[in-house]
């Protein structure tokens, strides 16, 4: 048995001294895919593909990610070939607009077995967006194009290509001469994004909608009578379109006669801020991302990407038909929150005004919360029977009693406590008599207040009325943060600033009672949980 058992091992040892050597390539492919991965090869980036080969964006890709990929591509023609199908099938593929034949030709010149490969492809046929565009959308760039593209079509596995197509010009023929190729092949692509234009023009980001339906093989229902629906599912599917703001604030211009929203510019969300205001951000912008979906953005180019997720005014719904008008109105005005500023020479706004004359019926008796910033104090007339301010402040309240749903309605009130640089009306809180300068006391600075509120009492079964004492800007939650420092005068000590608050807030509920009876408790019907609004008009990025 031994004997045997070691004639056994004799001849296992001999095959083995005939074997070759296990190497690299013996391992399973996805196990090499995971160790080029580990040892840096790039991906998830952007490189762009021209005449002499791949180039790596300097700012995105790290130049030892760019060593070890150049490394690994020189080292034998199996390894070559496998990196390089990682290179295109993990990556954005961008072919700039510099050189554009030369590159067009070295995108129609790739490999079969590398086109297959492909999963994100960024054309820039003419980018107007570049600070020094070169040349124009000839016909020699056009003729390159659609050669390049037939070759990729063709070759390129169904359903798994995502092109990006950038070709700026206001030439509706040149237009059709390019997207020709892809309207032949309809449904190969995975998605379609088409950029006609560096501006925003209304017929150009409807064709570019069109087209790139047309390209991925969208086929629009012949009929669907929105309107025979039950008026429930209207309007809850009404609730997902544009017609709801991304924070469900719109703001008035007096001045211009429209409506807006507004964000500080470049001001983006990256997981730091709250819920509500990190999902509304999606919507405020195109953010940056190696998708390149900000050259895509719709809201500045004309274009159309199903990555863009920007809103934008929803006048279009309100113009269909009388039908759509009333349903597309009930969710406008009942799902935001209407602001109204004194911004204009402190002149307050009618809210009679919020649309255009000759629309039926009055959306008041939709609108579900308004808020006003409301500064009273013009010192030494802020007391004055007369004062301008308080004439237009009547009407406003006129006009809510003979059109607003009061049962339904919220009103907040922002109230300046104080000018820029005069904190006068805080230090009247800390004296109930006058000064030895004149000045009021805070009795006085409450009936100041009283003026603007009490008027309110003939808006009888109102909903809610929430009053802030703040001081400027701080009804907003991003100038609150900034400026919470700096509105309080440095003569106060942290003893005065508590009591000063204090008083503020115990002004604050009796100005409610006021209004809402001596029963009334606003933190008990929402005051305490009430979020404060965005309120930027500095920048107004949408208007209609």
């Amino acid at each position: 048995m031994s004997q045997q058992g070691f004639i056994g091992d004799s001849a296992d040892s001999a095959d083995l001294s005939l074997r070759r050597p296990l190497s690299f390539l013996d391992l399973p492919a996805h196990v090499r895919n995971k160790v080029y991965k580990r040892a840096g090869v790039t991906i998830n980036r952007t490189i762009y593909l021209t005449d002499e080969g791949f180039g790596y964006e300097e700012y995105v890709v790290e130049g030892e990610d760019i060593n070890t990929t150049s490394s690994l591509l020189r080292t034998c023609k199996a390894v070559h070939e496998e990196v390089t199908t990682i290179l295109f099938s993990e990556n954005d593929v961008v072919v700039p607009s510099e050189c554009i034949i030369q590159n067009l030709r070295a995108l129609q010149g790739l490999p079969s077995r590398h086109l297959t490969k492909l999963t994100k492809l960024v054309v820039k046929l003419h980018d107007t967006d570049v600070l020094f565009p070169r040349g124009s959308l000839s016909k020699r760039r056009i003729s390159a194009w659609r050669a390049a593209i037939k070759n990729v079509l063709s070759r390129v596995e169904p359903q798994k290509l995502n092109l990006f197509l950038v070709c700026d010009t206001e030439d509706t023929t040149q237009i059709s001469s390019v997207v020709e190729p892809l309207l032949a092949s309809p449904g190969i692509l995975k998605s379609c994004s088409l950029r006609f234009n560096g501006r925003r023009y209304g017929n150009l980001s409807t064709l570019a909608w069109e087209t790139a339906s047309r390209i991925i093989g969208y086929k629009q229902p012949e009929h669907f009578r929105f309107l025979d629906l039950p008026t429930e599912l209207r309007l809850l599917v009404l609730e997902y379109t544009d017609l709801v703001a991304p924070w469900r604030e719109v703001m008035w211009d007096n001045q211009y006669s429209h409506f807006y929203i507004g964000i500080s510019p470049g001001w983006y969300c990256y997981g730091t801020c709250s819920k509500d205001h990190g999902y509304a951000s999606r919507f405020r912008h195109c953010q940056p991302t190696r998708e390149n979906t900000g050259m895509f953005c719709r809201l500045e180019h004309s274009s159309y990407t199903p990555l863009c997720q920007c809103w934008s005014p929803p006048d279009y719904l309100m113009l269909v038909n009388k039908s759509m008008y009333v349903d597309a109105r009930e969710i406008f005005y009942s799902r935001n929150r209407f602001q109204f500023t004194q911004e204009f020479e402190y002149e307050l706004v009618g809210v009679g005004s919020l649309t255009p004359k000759g629309l039926w019926p009055n959306p008041l008796s939709s609108v579900r919360t308004l808020e006003f910033a409301l500064n009273i104090f013009e010192y030494p007339t802020f007391t004055q029977s007369d004062d301008p301010n308080l004439c237009k402040w009547l009407d406003i309240i006129s006009e809510l009693k003979t059109h607003a749903n009061l049962g339904g309605l919220t009103i907040v009130l922002h109230v300046q406590t104080m000018l820029a640089q005069k904190p006068f009306p805080l230090r009247l809180v800390l004296d109930h008599d006058a000064g030895s300068d004149g000045e009021f006391g805070r009795d006085m600075l409450y009936q100041s207040y009283l003026t603007y509120i009490k008027p309110l009492q003939d808006l009888q079964g109102l909903k809610r009325l929430f009053v802030s004492l703040e001081t400027e800007r701080h009804w907003s939650s991003i100038d609150k943060k900034r400026y919470v420092e700096e509105d309080w005068d440095l003569s106060f000590s942290k003893d005065q600033i508590h009591v000063i608050r204090e008083s503020l807030h115990e002004m604050e509920s009796s100005l409610e009672r006021e209004v809402m009876g001596d029963r009334y408790n606003s933190n008990a019907v929402g005051k305490a949980d009430w979020c404060l609004g965005i309120w930027e008009p500095k920048d107004r990025i949408h208007t209609w």
